[in-house]
């Protein structure tokens, strides 16, 4: 049985093992029989993966890769861009892995039946509470390609209604959401009110498609 032979249970695009002469990590099968490479830990929520890998200086060692189980059977994420009237809809949400809460762009997962379009609009409706007149892809990013293997879709999304601020979704831990210009948006990343990289990096791409700058 071959070494990398886990690599089959990736998606193709996570398959390329690289070349190192090319100044690349190259994915290579492990030199040390008792090295814990290949996968390393599985739930229905993550796959943690441990490549053994040698650098473009020649060194050897491992690098970790965490995919999101639901990416590994097409069932891309969504991150939105909610505005009405100009001004952008964020959500107050308690984040478990840094135990505090946070203002973000709503988010969530797309079922393999759904098309991003549809993902957007049930996002939007259970975390903001209205629905979207208009949904717009805008394209992808990857919120931390040093260790997560994942794309995250970006969309716009005007909504049809004035959202209620006070809104709350115990289920996903929401209290209330904020409304903000693209400057007091740009603001909140200044004085770091703002921190979270997917919604960053999603407002940065949904300012560019207007033309109004970027974050500052």
């Amino acid at each position: 049985m071959s070494d990398l032979q886990y690599l089959a249970r990736l998606p193709e695009q996570y398959r390329y093992l690289g070349r190192s002469e090319l100044g690349e990590i190259a994915i290579v099968p492990r030199a040390d029989r008792d090295s814990d490479t290949g996968i390393v830990f599985e739930d229905q929520y993550v796959l943690l993966v441990r490549d053994a890998v040698v650098l473009p200086d020649g060194r050897e060692g491992t690098y970790l890769r965490l995919f999101e189980r639901a990416s590994l059977s097409g069932q891309t994420g969504v991150v939105i861009v909610p505005t009405f009237q100009g001004n952008v809809v964020l959500v107050r949400i308690f984040r478990h892995a840094v135990r505090d809460w946070a203002m973000e762009l709503p988010r969530g997962y797309r079922d393999e039946t759904e098309s991003l379009e549809d993902a957007a609009r049930r996002e939007i409706a259970e975390e903001i509470g209205v629905e979207a007149s208009a949904v717009k892809h805008l394209g992808v990013v990857q919120p931390n390609s040093a260790i997560l293997a994942s794309e995250i879709a970006v969309v716009t999304a005007e909504l049809s209604q004035a959202p209620d601020t006070a809104r709350s979704a115990p289920g996903d831990a929401i209290a209330g959401l904020v409304l903000k210009s693209d400057s007091g948006v740009q603001e909140a990343v200044r004085l770091g009110d703002i921190k979270d990289s997917l919604s960053i990096a999603a407002f940065c791409m949904y300012a560019a498609s207007r033309g109004s700058g970027s974050v500052q």
